[in-house]
Order: structure tokens, then C-alpha cells, then sequence
């Protein structure tokens, strides 16, 4: 068999994800499948979205594997005849309707079998390397997944109520947008409030974590805040110094609108955190500016 490279990755890019799950271990799996216009022969990607495994049959195989699948159907003397076969099954029309089954074999890291109406089709498909699988994994899935979340959370009319014709246009916008600029896109996607926020949860939830977060809302520094006071140094200041709320000071605090809008029984708790905020920056501040009086040389001089 030849070996998977660039090209033949190249070829999958426009193709459709396919999915089918082995009904023994309940895992899905997701697949591409391609066939040359050149009639060279066929390839195909596999996938648990942990690892990558492909196989690319040349077409002289071609009709050996229909013979070893299919001993009872004759193999199709028109070329063309037997490619469309083998991309109908291949399709999400024609795949929803066939079974699907891991199977053994000695030759092969991994070999299922597809059937539709007494027709079947094995792939004996061989792993890939780490570096090549996450590559593989990232231009295929992750990327055009965080284009589809900037899609889905920012586009001005909910996608499902979009036409085919206007979906288009918006991912083909955002799509070229991408493409020029991958860094800003992905940095732009991502830190978007909604989307960081509500990847965490999800994460959380995949992964059984017994603490999830409060709110899908977005972020403020109020969160970093919290960590950033957990340091015993700052710590012992804050205990030292306990802040009161002067009364000067209220009506300003009640200004300060933050992008989480808290509950009532929380505002004395925000109030709080505002001042300490404000308390030990201008501590911060003091502290450089006796630093830089007694380390310039006009002040050493001065001092002796």
C-alpha cells in the first residue's frame, strides 16, 4: 500500500466528516473519504479524535479487495461504475444506512468492515505518527471547529435559522478572515467571553470535575483577583489592614459597574474587593516611589 502524505491530505481537506460508533465499545469514530479524479486510486482517514489512522489503495488493488470483500458480485468492467459505488457508500446519505464493525486482522492497526444491502467494503487502515496525527487532527477538526464557534456565537441571526445560501456567505467571510490572519482569529475566538466561558463548563462536565463554574458569564478581574490574593505575602497584609468602607467612598463604589452583574447579597463582598483593589495599588505605587527617591543620586547625597 502507498503511504499517506501531504497530498492525499490535501485531497480529504474539502471532503465531508463522517461518523459511525462501534456499538461494542460505544466509540465513535469519524472518517474522510476521497477518491482521485485521476481514477489513481482511493484514500482514507480515520479517526477517535485521539489518534489518526489511513490508508490510501492504489487502483490496481482495487479490484483485488473487491473479490477478498465481495466473492459473489463481479467486479464492474467501467471504472467509473465501481468509484461510484464505493463514494455512495462513502457519502452521509448512504453510510447512515450501512452497519458498521471493528474487525481483526493481522496485517492492519485497525480494520473495519462497512455493509449496505449485501455489499461490503473493508479498510485495513495503519496508525499514524503523533506528529503527523496532531497536524492532521488540527487542520481538519480543532480549526474549522473554533471557525464554526465565532460563527455560531456571533453571527447576527442564529445559524439554524439561517438559509443555506446566507450560511455560506458567513462562513465564507469568517473563513478567509481566518486564513489570512490564523493568530488573530484564533486569539479573537477564543477570548471571546462566551466562548471561553462556556468551553470551561463543557470541560468540566466532560471531565466529571465535581466543582463547576457558577456562571456562564463573562470573565472580569474580579476572578483573577480572588487567586491573586491567595498569596500568603498579600495575605498578611490584608489582615493587618483590614479596609472599611468610608462613606465618601460608597457612592463612587456604587459607580463602578463591572461586566458580571453580581447579586444583591454580593454587593458588599464586590464593594470590598474594590477598595482593597484600590488599597494596595496605591500601596504598590508609595512603595516605588520611596524606592526611586532614596535610590536617585540627588537623594543619596543628600541623606549622607
Amino acid at each position: 500500500m502507498d503511504d499517506f502524505t501531504e497530498d492525499h491530505s490535501k485531497l480529504l481537506l474539502p471532503r465531508e466528516w463522517l461518523v459511525k460508533v462501534d456499538v461494542t465499545t460505544s466509540t465513535p469514530y469519524l472518517f474522510k473519504f476521497a477518491h482521485s479524479a485521476d481514477q489513481s486510486g482511493c484514500c482514507i482517514l480515520i479517526s477517535d479524535t485521539k489518534k489518526v489512522w489511513t490508508e490510501v489503495l492504489p487502483r490496481k488493488h482495487f479490484s483485488r479487495r473487491w473479490k477478498k470483500c465481495n466473492p459473489n458480485i463481479p467486479v464492474p468492467e467501467e471504472d467509473n461504475l465501481a468509484s461510484k459505488i464505493l463514494c455512495s457508500i462513502h457519502s452521509a446519505s448512504g453510510l447512515s444506512d450501512a452497519s458498521f464493525d471493528i474487525i481483526d486482522s493481522p496485517i492492519a492497526d485497525l480494520s473495519f468492515e462497512l455493509e449496505f444491502e449485501g455489499f461490503k467494503w473493508r479498510w485495513d487502515t495503519f496508525l499514524l505518527g503523533p506528529r503527523t496525527s496532531s497536524d492532521i487532527i488540527s487542520k481538519h477538526l480543532i480549526m474549522p471547529l473554533i471557525t464554526m464557534a465565532h460563527v455560531a456565537f456571533y453571527s447576527a441571526d442564529p445559524v439554524s435559522e439561517l438559509c443555506e445560501e446566507d450560511l455560506e456567505k458567513v462562513v465564507d467571510k469568517i473563513g478567509r478572515a481566518a486564513r489570512r490572519s490564523v493568530d488573530t482569529h484564533v486569539k479573537h475566538t477564543i477570548a471571546k467571553p462566551r466562548i471561553a466561558t462556556s468551553l470551561q463548563r463543557v470541560s468540566a462536565l466532560l471531565g466529571l470535575v465535581p466543582d463547576l463554574p457558577l456562571r456562564l458569564l463573562p470573565t472580569t478581574w474580579r476572578a483573577c483577583w480572588r487567586n491573586a490574593i491567595q498569596n500568603p505575602r498579600w495575605l498578611k497584609v490584608t489582615r493587618q489592614r483590614s479596609p472599611l468602607v468610608p462613606q465618601r467612598l460608597k457612592g463612587s463604589l456604587a459607580q463602578d459597574t463591572l461586566p458580571n452583574p453580581y447579586a444583591p447579597k454580593e454587593r458588599a463582598t464586590r464593594q470590598l474587593d474594590v477598595l482593597l483593589l484600590r488599597r494596595l495599588t496605591s500601596r504598590l505605587a508609595l512603595k516605588q516611589k520611596r524606592r526611586a527617591r532614596t535610590t536617585h543620586p540627588q537623594a543619596r547625597l543628600h541623606l549622607a
